[in-house]
Formats: C-alpha cells, structure tokens, sequence
C-alpha cells in the first residue's frame, strides 16, 4: 500500500508544463512519477510504461491521483517528445540532493555517514544500434538516496574526466565527500 506518494511529486512540481490547458486531463508530476516508477520495474517504452500503470502499477496510478484510468502510449510519447533535459534534470536534481536530509533514520543510511558523491563515466546501454555511436555520459551520483544529482554528455573521442568541472558545478558540495 503506497502510504504517501507526495514527496516524489515535489521533486517534479516545479518544472515548466508547455502543454496547453485544452485537453489537459493528467497532472504532469504525477505522469512523471508513474513513469518513473514503471522505468525501475522494467518499462522501457512508452506502450510499456503505460501497460503497467494500467496493471501491475494500478495501486500506484490511483496513489498519484489519476483517475478513471492512467495516461495511455500516446500521451506518454507526446508528453517525452516536448520534454525539456536541462528542465527535467535541474529541479529533480535539487530535490534529489535534499534526499539525504529527508530519510529518515534507519533506512539504510550508515548513522554517522557524510554524504559522498561518486561520479562515473559510462556508454548508455542499447544507444550503440545501427552503426551509430553509444552516447557517453559522466554522471554524478548521491549514494544515500541512490539517485544522479547531474550528468553531462561528452564525446566518445575524450576522456571522461574533461568534463567534471562541469558536473560538479551543477552540485551544492558543501559537507559532501
């Protein structure tokens, strides 16, 4: 049973909606959320994320207020096409690294732990189809919550670490290892 899913709506309430009000029927945090959520059970379509808010998420669907039913495949397409990154990634990041802040104690957070941020270099699984080169990302992750506060795209032909001055200044790193 989903107690209360509002603090995963916080981390997307304050991105920009450029959708018009005609025809608006689904809240965008809450299609955010539930793709989320479908994406960490193994969705990896549009048609996919929305079969699982329609079945095994639909416990989930009604937790984030969707009602009669969740978004069908062409919403999630329409809403994912017009999805701004650099708009998507900014407030969810901030969210994300007020994580540690918000757990609460015993949930797998060592209790006298400082909070750490790894970064890693890697190719994104299946972006190498077709001949095309794989997109390389460097990416900075927090630990505690498990979350990618920043990532930054660079060239195949460069070294990853060119361009962690660029991730890390994406990051509020202040008591942070």
């Amino acid at each position: 049973m989903i107690a209360h899913p509002c603090p995963v709506l916080e981390g997307f309430a304050g991105m920009p909606d450029g959708r018009r009000r005609r025809g608006l029927r689904h809240p965008r945090p809450s299609i955010l959320a539930l793709a989320g959520c479908a994406m960490r059970c193994g969705a990896r379509s549009d048609s996919a994320i929305a079969a699982w808010g329609r079945h095994d998420g639909a416990h989930l669907a009604r937790a984030l207020g969707f009602r009669p039913i969740p978004p069908c495949a062409a919403t999630l397409h329409l809403m994912f096409r017009r999805l701004d990154g650099a708009g998507f990634e900014a407030p969810l990041g901030a969210w994300a690294e007020g994580g540690v802040a918000r757990m609460p104690p015993g949930t797998g957070r060592p209790p006298a732990a400082e909070p750490a941020v790894a970064l890693d270099g890697t190719t994104l699984r299946g972006s190498r189809k077709h001949g095309a080169p794989g997109v390389h990302l460097l990416s900075a992750l927090a630990h505690q919550v498990g979350v990618t506060l920043a990532q930054q795209a660079v060239a195949a032909t460069t070294k990853a670490i060119m361009a962690v001055e660029t991730v890390l200044s994406q990051l509020v790193l202040t008591g942070r290892v």
